[in-house]
């Protein structure tokens, strides 16, 4: 990968050994397919909104902490940015099990659930662990991450959002 294609963006979990990661910054939105609860193929181009990605696994517990904390926050966003749950495992056959996934009691609204069906995305941020929490603009190109969810970071997390979206 040459030099022009990498960029640097800080990762504000303090409870992380890793600060930065390196993610190509030519990320797009528009690049990924995903599976939406009614089992076809979304994609996301030249979008209304700023696009969230709050990515998940059902045994990850910083993922069911944010699930709590983070929805009244999402709610004061929601003319801006549009939130969706990504779904990531590292077993396809977990992957597709669509019932499981879309019915996950944590979030109320399936409609917001996506699986990253063939880890496409997760792959090529060189993402570890969960959740991610990934801010794309309305043209698709990746604005904000942060990897981890803290209780005690949570407003920094909040604020981090609002200052890219405004």
């Amino acid at each position: 990968m040459d030099s022009e294609s990498i960029a640097i963006i800080t990762n504000f979990d303090e409870t992380s050994n890793d600060k930065t990661k390196e993610i190509k910054s030519d990320v797009n939105l528009a690049d990924f397919q995903f599976i939406n609860v009614d089992k076809d193929t979304t994609v996301f181009s030249n979008n209304d909104k700023y696009i969230l990605f709050e990515t998940w696994n059902e045994g990850c517990i910083p993922c069911m902490r944010a699930f709590k904390e983070m929805p009244e926050f999402y709610a004061s966003i929601k003319t801006q940015v549009d939130v969706f749950y990504l779904y990531e495992h590292h077993k396809e056959s977990v992957r597709n099990e669509f019932e499981k996934i879309f019915n996950f009691r944590a979030i109320e609204d399936s409609s917001r659930i996506l699986i990253d069906i063939n880890q496409n995305l997760f792959n090529t941020m060189n993402m570890t662990g969960y959740p991610y929490f990934l801010l794309f603009d309305k043209k698709g190109n990746l604005k904000f991450w942060q990897c981890g969810f803290d209780l005690n970071e949570k407003e920094k997390l909040k604020a981090e959002i609002i200052a890219t979206i405004k």
